[in-house]
């Protein structure tokens, strides 16, 4: 089972209600909950869900990714995951001796990563946090880590595709010929040009006529495919 978190700050400021923190806090308040410290109703949550989810199936392990504004030590929530389900931290694992470093731009440490059981940490083949505002626009760095599929799933995946049943290669000149004009009368003859720019000219989305000239595009790569003769 993986799981994605985002546990809110300790800090509890005087920025109004603009914080998740305070948000949660006014919530619980609402709910008329004897104890309305997010984290700790954060924590008790987490842990109630992923032993309800083994009691369903007893050989179920939880991968937990995310945002938990705390180091994956001492008493912090994490830490207590780990010592309650027998999960590491992943980057911990792997680089048990690297240097400092931080994943919140105004902090000073690893606020973010991913717990799972040593026997998948190990078995983690690459894991990577990215520079600041690399591809997301926000104050935190991304991370993700790559799982053989075998690992998780006991057996690999087989390929949706089978270049060897290609019935046309790029390379071969004479056929691509052959199947581009192929395809180019199907689509003039079922008129795919023209709808296709009232499509996307419309203001109003019609997914119904987006699903006709779907059909009919492939239609003709199929046609196209069938005019070629393997080589």
């Amino acid at each position: 089972m993986i799981i994605s978190i985002y546990q809110s700050c300790k800090s509890n400021n005087g920025t109004g209600i603009i914080t998740a923190h305070k948000q949660q806090v006014m919530q619980l308040n609402e709910m008329l909950r004897d104890n309305t410290d997010p984290r700790h109703k954060f924590r008790k949550d987490l842990i109630r869900l992923i032993k309800q989810k083994q009691k369903q199936n007893d050989s179920l392990v939880p991968i937990i990714v995310g945002d938990w504004n705390e180091e994956c030590s001492g008493n912090s929530t994490s830490m207590e995951l780990c010592n309650e389900f027998g999960l590491v931290s992943i980057f911990d694992r792997l680089n048990p001796n690297h240097m400092p470093f931080k994943t919140y731009c105004r902090g000073s440490s690893v606020l973010d990563f991913a717990l799972a059981p040593p026997s998948i940490a190990d078995s983690v083949t690459n894991f990577v946090y990215e520079p600041f505002l690399h591809r997301l626009k926000g104050d935190h760095r991304g991370f993700y880590f790559d799982i053989p599929e075998k690992v998780l799933f006991g057996n690999a995946k087989p390929s949706p595709f089978d270049p060897t049943k290609r019935g046309i290669f790029s390379k071969d000149v004479k056929n691509a010929k052959i199947y581009l004009e192929a395809v180019s009368e199907y689509l003039c003859e079922k008129n795919v040009y023209a709808r296709l720019n009232r499509l996307l000219t419309s203001e109003e989305p019609d997914h119904i006529e987006a699903e006709r000239i779907d059909r009919i595009m492939t239609e003709a790569c199929e046609l196209g495919e069938k005019k070629c003769k393997r080589q």
